[in-house]
């Protein structure tokens, strides 16, 4: 009895080592590059770990990626922490790769990093990160949302050139330059914050954006770094460009050939209820949708409702409204703590944004804060 006991402990243990063989996903390819190491798995992981900066790639078969040559196997992109920079090039043509994870030990990213990853959607970079090369983003067709890190000094040569399904990118607030196409032919944006720190935009940094309505600048007007501010933002009659009250240089020189105006609130395309209509119904939105309570679950279950009323709605999207454009009456500081609906401390043209998707049911920002 015992020996017969002792062997289907055997047989199970074995079993569990075929199980455990079989999930488990194997190394196909391996090897180094610098001081740091690579595997590429059969679950069509890349994995990169260290504790040096990456080298430099090129496009030339002698000084491609050494995992390049995989590129039809790999899905998803993990660098471990202890890596301290991505080079240019780094993950160029990786078409079938899906996501990637970017930890805070990395401090730059190269040229062209991303570039051609056809299937890539989003990405979100540690506040680590300080520089980006040009066109890290060039070609990624199906990337809708970036998260870019907090410190980053300048929105680079074509950084998102070819973005056609880029819908959502929220710029920190430390850089001072957006350069020479860094948003061209983001066919898909429809609407952009550009931060007080920007003094200058590049050429053809907007060219292509068909989609592009709606652009609030939240400090003075930047310099246009083109010879007519429409190849800057090509023809597109369609764009209206909004400026904070007491911003300066939006009426003089090449600002006033396009359709610029002073921010109110009231243009904002989610049916925003004007100033004279108290009602509280919408007729845009519905009071049973999601996102129209605040939820239970959340910890800071006040954010969006302004006026305190358990819903959050147009009412309260117009209060935002006249706070941002300093209308009378209307003091930010009463409601900051519900208005800040991104939680970063601020509450500025973001939060409306933030505020007016989640309201009208986008996806993704069904959430506060957000």
């Amino acid at each position: 009895m015992k020996k017969l006991t002792f062997a289907l402990f055997v047989s199970l243990i074995v079993a569990l080592l075929l199980v455990t063989s079989v999930s488990a996903a194997s190394v196909k390819y391996e090897g180094t590059t610098g001081d740091l190491s690579w595997k590429v798995y059969d679950d069509g992981e890349l994995v990169i770990s260290g504790s040096a900066e990456m080298p430099d790639y090129e496009l030339s078969s002698s000084k491609r990626a050494p995992w390049y040559s995989y590129r039809s196997l790999i899905t998803e992109i993990t660098i471990k922490s202890g890596v301290k920079s991505i080079g240019d090039y780094a993950f160029y043509s990786l078409t079938k790769a899906e996501t990637v994870t970017v930890p805070r030990t990395v401090k730059s990213v190269g040229d062209r990093v991303f570039a051609e990853c056809k299937l890539l959607e989003a990405v979100t970079f540690p506040n680590t990160v300080t520089t980006f090369g040009t066109y890290v983003f060039e070609n990624c067709a199906a990337l809708e949302e970036v998260t870019l890190p907090s410190g980053l000094n300048a929105i680079n040569t074509g950084t998102f050139y070819g973005c056609t399904s880029l819908i959502d990118v929220v710029l920190p607030d430390e850089p001072s330059k957006i350069r020479t196409k860094a948003f061209y032919d983001c066919a898909s944006l429809y609407d952009i914050v550009i931060p007080y720190s920007v003094v200058e935009i590049g050429e053809e940094a907007f060219v292509g954006c068909v989609d592009l309505e709606e652009m609030y600048f939240l400090g003075d007007a930047p310099t246009l770094k083109a010879s007519s501010g429409k190849s800057v933002f090509e023809d597109n009659d369609d764009l209206y460009i909004y400026y904070m009250d007491g911003a300066s240089g939006f009426t003089k020189g090449t600002w006033r050939t396009l359709n610029v105006e002073k921010y109110d609130g009231d243009d904002f395309e989610y049916g925003v209820a004007e100033d004279e209509d108290d009602s509280d119904e919408d007729d845009w939105i519905s009071d049973n949708t999601p996102g129209n309570t605040n939820s239970s679950s959340s910890s800071k279950g006040d954010l969006g409702d302004l006026n305190e009323d358990d819903k959050i709605n147009s009412a309260d999207l117009r209060i935002l409204r006249n706070c941002l454009s300093g209308q009378k009456n209307y003091d930010i500081d009463d409601y900051k703590k519900r208005a800040d609906v991104d939680d970063d401390g601020k509450v500025t043209v973001i939060d409306y944004i933030i505020l007016a998707r989640y309201i009208d049911g986008w996806k993704g920002y069904d959430e506060l804060p957000y």
